[in-house]
């Protein structure tokens, strides 16, 4: 489904994933200084464990979704100072969403019961 043949930036500050997709294509023209049509955009969280992908794909824009059970993705290197965004490869781009197991424990998360279904 990801457009093939396309740059591919990987924001490198944190984001609000909760953002639809035109505020996601202002921070990508503001922060970024790219056209959003022209690649693809990898967002990610504060924690690095949820990531959004944003893409058109010649007749729409697309969001892909990923939130990792265990572990965190890691961000590209870059050698550039200041940079908010590095390029990657669609190989890099493929590692990258696998995530990489962490030391970090995370906390268990909150189990909640529904109520009993009374026949």
């Amino acid at each position: 489904m990801l457009p093939a043949g396309v740059p591919i930036w990987v924001a490198l500050g944190p984001v609000d994933l909760r953002w639809s997709f035109d505020l996601l294509i202002g921070v990508v023209r503001d922060r970024l200084g790219r056209e959003p049509r022209e690649g693809l955009v990898v967002f990610l969280n504060r924690r690095t464990d949820r990531a959004k992908i944003l893409f058109h794909d010649g007749s729409g824009w697309c969001q892909l979704y990923k939130r990792l059970d265990r572990g965190l993705f890691p961000l590209p290197e870059t050698l550039e100072v200041g940079a908010v965004s590095v390029t990657v490869s669609h190989r890099e781009l493929a590692l990258m969403l696998l995530g990489r197991e962490t030391s970090r424990t995370r906390r268990p998360r909150k189990v909640t019961r529904s109520a009993p279904i009374v026949h």
